[in-house]
């Protein structure tokens, strides 16, 4: 089974004032107040450069080396950071749960489910936040307020419609990934490597 890995990033939402306001503009997003995504052209990863004790904690996988399988080590890693945004990410949940179960999946107090993200099997590009022009997919309207799916059965269907509309674009091939965000302030304790 898979598992639910970690990763630290740059937060991009209202904050980024005009910067922000434009993305709005340009993505024609009404409904998103503010952004939980996995793009990392929109919220960069803070671990930028892999240390030797790096790779004692992280996810060696193509595409995917910049994620953490420890959340401790995580925290701690990146601590210094002025600013950021840890995020809980499960690659592909299995057929057969419900929205209810994924969102149990991760039983760490501190993190708030957020919905599902569909982003390009290289890992870097969101189909939803960072791409226009999926109008036979998904409308932006369907997005809730941090700019992810609700419905992981909705996310299988846009994935699907992906693939099948717009072979070639670039970014049509995706991965959903369902994504926890660690809400600041929140309790503390023991962390838990999150399996399913």
């Amino acid at each position: 089974m898979s598992e639910i890995w970690y990763t630290a990033r740059q937060p991009f939402g209202p904050a980024q004032g005009d910067r922000w306001q434009g993305y709005l503009r340009w993505r024609e997003l009404s409904g998103v107040e503010d952004l939980v995504t996995l793009d990392t052209s929109l919220c960069p990863e803070i671990v930028e450069e892999l240390s030797r004790m790096d790779w004692d904690h992280n996810v060696q996988e193509d595409y995917v080396t910049f994620w953490f399988r420890n959340l401790d080590y995580l925290l701690h890693r990146t601590e210094e950071a002025p600013d950021r945004q840890v995020l809980a990410g499960w690659r592909e949940p299995p057929a057969g749960l419900d929205d209810g179960a994924v969102a149990a999946t991760l039983a760490d107090p501190r993190f708030r489910f957020q919905g599902y993200e569909l982003l390009d099997v290289h890992g870097d590009i969101s189909a939803l936040s960072n791409c226009t022009g999926f109008d036979d997919a998904y409308r932006t309207a369907e997005l809730n307020a941090v700019g992810l799916l609700d419905s992981l059965d909705r996310a299988r269907q846009v994935q699907a419609a992906l693939k099948s509309h717009y072979a070639g674009h670039g970014h049509e091939d995706t991965h959903i990934w369902a994504v926890w965000n660690m809400e600041a302030g929140g309790p503390a304790g023991a962390t838990q490597e999150a399996t399913a």
